[in-house]
């Protein structure tokens, strides 16, 4: 709106002044750039267009991350904090709730399996914080003896209340605490325990779930993550089917990645039709549109595959932005090129001509452009500290720069090879 509506006005206002600092633009070369491309216009085409192959394969391989740590070692805060303070990595989950006996014995059985977790070789999961672990004396059976030298009571009183409370030769703590009541007074031993065992109870018990805390021994690294939790997942799974939840970031991270990796593909189809599509209703047809959208789209693939190549994680939010800019900033290049060209062949002008003239016109508004957008990446990228604001920063920089660069060479070697099947000139029109 600023552009048609603002712009306009304001030059009409400010003629004079632009007129009087009116000065010769500068060359940017782009005739000559036209001729050594149309010479050379086939291995041009054919090298680019390999080197798109390229990174259309290597852009499979990309290992996307979910988090800070995976890419930045040893910088930041929370690094320094870590190497402190230790790092930790709390998982929730959350098992159907009970106090039998069945209840307990599930719980330990998960735990159990819980602690074989590992990955790369070792334990992933470092401590269980579970009514069975940090409470399991609440939860242990006790013998009178047991319970006698443990309160320093007289055994045969002990045994006595066992008779009377027809408890049997061993009965679990929170139950023998239940039954003692008061028989100790305010304090001693059993009002201790009492107190453990009500604490214990609003950690981990709920009305209908109760909660284990799991401490990761992994990095944040996605594919450690994913792999340790589809682990708690499978053996939460084995011992109680559908019924449980796991929450935390670490279970945040994991939901992230599995939308995100099976979102992205659907993304990237929309995204490509819907460019195509608004291209192809600007210019009328539909072969010059693909051809333009390819060339950016091929643009994508190198700048994501040289991550792969240079064995760096994308941040997911990183990817995302970039491609949504970089594929409607850059595709503004190609259609001011490809337009050019297509205006001066359906006046009569013949392909070389045509491709000359049209990148003389072109080159200096695409450079400019380009740089400009190249250049704010690059200073969001080395003066902004936060990572999650300079990763996007010195992606799109380097994004912008291999589509300016592609639709400087491989587009118009294309326009020069695919002439005849992109360009009706008004005679063959007639003709037909």
């Amino acid at each position: 709106l600023c552009v048609f509506l603002l712009m306009p006005a304001v030059t009409l206002i400010f003629q004079k002044p632009l007129r009087r600092t009116r000065h010769k633009p500068v060359s940017f070369g782009g005739q000559r750039m036209a001729r050594g491309i149309w010479r050379a216009r086939r291995p041009v085409a054919a090298a680019l267009i390999l080197l798109v192959a390229a990174g259309a394969v290597l852009q499979t391989m990309n290992r996307y991350t979910f988090s800070e740590g995976d890419i930045v070692s040893g910088q930041g805060e929370s690094q320094r904090i870590s190497e402190v303070f230790g790092s930790s990595m709390p998982l929730v989950l959350l098992i159907p709730g009970g106090s039998r006996d069945e209840d307990y014995a599930a719980q330990r059985a998960l735990v159990e399996r819980l602690q074989a977790v590992t990955v790369d070789g070792r334990p992933a999961v470092r401590d269980i914080a579970a009514m069975v672990t940090t409470g399991a004396q609440a939860v242990a059976y006790y013998t009178p003896e047991e319970v006698a030298e443990l309160t320093g009571m007289n055994p045969w009183m002990v045994q006595l209340f066992f008779s009377l409370n027809h408890l049997g030769e061993s009965v679990r703590a929170d139950r023998l605490l239940e039954a003692a009541g008061e028989m100790a007074g305010d304090g001693g031993v059993i009002a201790e325990m009492k107190a453990a065992l009500e604490q214990a109870n609003a950690a981990f018990h709920g009305k209908r779930y109760d909660r284990m805390l799991l401490n990761l021994n992994v990095n944040p690294a996605d594919r450690e993550l994913t792999e340790v939790i589809d682990q708690v997942m499978v053996a939460a799974g084995e011992q109680y089917g559908e019924d449980y939840y796991l929450t935390g970031i670490p279970m945040s991270t994991y939901d992230i990645g599995k939308a995100f990796r099976s979102d992205l593909l659907k993304v990237n189809i929309i995204t490509f039709l819907a460019i195509l599509l608004v291209v192809s209703v600007s210019f009328r047809s539909l072969k010059l549109p693909l051809l333009l959208v390819l060339v950016i789209e091929g643009a994508i693939w190198i700048t994501m595959g040289s991550s792969a190549a240079i064995g760096r994680p994308i941040f997911f939010i990183s990817y995302l932005i970039c491609v949504s800019i970089q594929m409607g900033a850059t595709i503004d290049y190609g259609i001011l090129l490809s337009d050019q060209y297509r205006s001066l062949r359906l006046v009569g002008s013949a392909p070389r001509e045509a491709l000359t003239t049209a990148m003389g016109r072109a080159l200096p508004t695409v450079l400019t452009s380009g740089i400009i957008l190249s250049m704010a990446g690059f200073i969001i990228g080395k003066v902004c500290s936060i990572f999650y604001i300079y990763d996007i920063g010195l992606l799109l920089c380097r994004g912008t720069l291999i589509s300016v660069a592609m639709v400087l060479t491989l587009l118009p070697a294309l326009l020069a090879l695919c002439d005849r099947w992109i360009i009706r000139t008004p005679g063959e029109t007639g003709a037909k």
